[in-house]
């Protein structure tokens, strides 16, 4: 009779045993700090790319890059925040920040806009228009852009310290490259979701109901992409985060650590 054993991972077929098997991960302040540094890597991905929106009936795209054939100035662009013609690109509505003739040399968050909009609702706003709802969709993309670079350091670093104290530091270090990835891929796909969805309910909200505004206090539209891509990519970092962590512990786990072995009893003829 022959005795064989059999094991569920490959570090105990490998004979390598000195590693410890370690504790779960849970969902902890330390997952949720990195979630959030990648919540804001993923969000700036959004504005580096285009998302479709539909305005009055016509295609448009939401970013934060000029589009290609645009002017820029050489000092580079000063607009964080650009709404262009899907058919179009030279067709630009955009949120810039920089001083204007009659501000004393003081830049202020306005919005700019090239002729073609004069049927698009949502962007019913006069070119150069210093309006409350600038320097709010302007502010918030401050917050989001400078409290989102805090935190991905601070992830960052806690990552980092993350790896220096544990006992097994190839494994810790696999985890957290995993849920940086989650996360980041997480924030673009819920930051792209958030800005859309933003956008819709703004849209809906001005057809359904009386404006009790001026026309210039209604643009709302940069600010609900602001406000809906910002939440949408923190939900889908956070989320993206836990799934890579606990997806590259679980498979590490498997292939790495020791475990029960099953006892198989073969026999035969000698």
């Amino acid at each position: 009779m022959t005795r064989k054993t059999y094991c569920g991972n490959l570090l105990w077929q490998s004979g390598l045993t000195l590693l410890a098997r370690p504790d779960r991960l849970g969902l902890t302040d330390d997952v949720i700090v990195e979630g959030l540094g990648a919540a804001w890597a993923g969000w700036e991905l959004t504005l580096g790319d285009k998302t479709a929106v539909r305005l009055s009936g016509e295609h448009f795209y939401v970013t934060g890059q000029p589009p290609k054939g645009s002017w820029v100035p050489k000092s580079g662009s000063t607009s964080p925040l650009i709404i262009y013609k899907a058919d179009n690109p030279k067709k630009i509505f955009r949120l810039d920040y920089h001083p204007l003739d009659d501000t004393a040399g003081m830049p202020v968050w306005h919005y700019n806009k090239t002729r073609g909009f004069a049927r698009i609702r949502e962007l019913s706003v006069a070119n150069h228009a210093t309006i409350r709802s600038a320097a709010y969709t302007g502010r918030l993309l401050t917050v989001f852009r400078y409290g989102g670079r805090a935190m991905f350091v601070a992830g960052g670093a806690t990552s980092a310290f993350q790896i220096y104290k544990a006992s097994n530091r190839v494994r810790e270090a696999s985890v957290q490259v995993s849920g940086w990835a989650g996360g980041i891929v997480g924030a673009k796909i819920g930051s792209g979701i958030g800005g859309r969805l933003g956008v819709a309910l703004t849209v809906i909200a001005g057809n359904i109901g009386p404006q009790a505004v001026v026309p210039e206090e209604v643009v709302t539209v940069p600010a609900s992409f602001v406000i809906g891509s910002g939440i949408g990519g923190i939900a889908g970092g956070v989320i993206g985060s836990i799934s890579g962590v606990t997806v590259a512990e679980k498979v590490y786990d498997w292939a790495f650590t020791p475990g029960e072995c099953d006892q198989y009893v073969i026999c035969g003829e000698e």
